[in-house]
């Protein structure tokens, strides 16, 4: 019950204000990978917040020379136009993603 609030919790501040106009731009964008699995990642310059179902991962930028890349010592995501992985994270695997709707800037 607890990561069902959690992520909840997440996904509400996903959709929260972003009214200040001095702050980098957020962008936030939803993967449905193989089987029907989806999650969602939120980009805020050098950081990164991928939501799965059941989970949240904070990620950091990695410097690699084909599309953003995000990463911690046991996640890793990496995007290149409208595809994606997902390597780590628990409820997946997340293979043969494909962005689901346009990026979205909050």
């Amino acid at each position: 019950m607890f990561d069902v609030l959690l992520n909840i919790a997440v996904l509400a501040a996903f959709s929260g204000d972003s009214s200040d106009t001095g702050a980098q731009a957020e962008v936030v964008r939803t993967y449905q990978c193989a089987h029907g699995i989806t999650f969602s990642v939120r980009v805020e310059g050098e950081r990164a917040t991928v939501v799965t179902r059941n989970h949240r991962y904070p990620l950091t930028r990695r410097s690699f020379s084909l599309g953003p890349r995000y990463g911690s010592d046991t996640v890793a995501f990496a995007q290149d136009e409208d595809r994606a992985v997902l390597i780590g994270a628990e409820d997946g695997p997340y293979l043969n993603c494909l962005a689901i709707g346009p990026e979205r800037l909050i």
